[in-house]
């Protein structure tokens, strides 16, 4: 997982940016899972 090696790196140069990239990223998962359940 190239993404957690280097998430903490990120996190220490844009903390904004780490945050607002981690939020998108979960509210999308949750957003997908939440498509696919209805869809089934």
């Amino acid at each position: 997982m190239e993404c957690v090696r280097l998430r903490p790196a990120v996190a220490r140069s844009f903390p904004p940016f780490a945050i607002l990239f981690s939020l998108f990223v979960s509210c999308y998962l949750y957003c997908r899972n939440a498509f696919f359940t209805l869809m089934s």
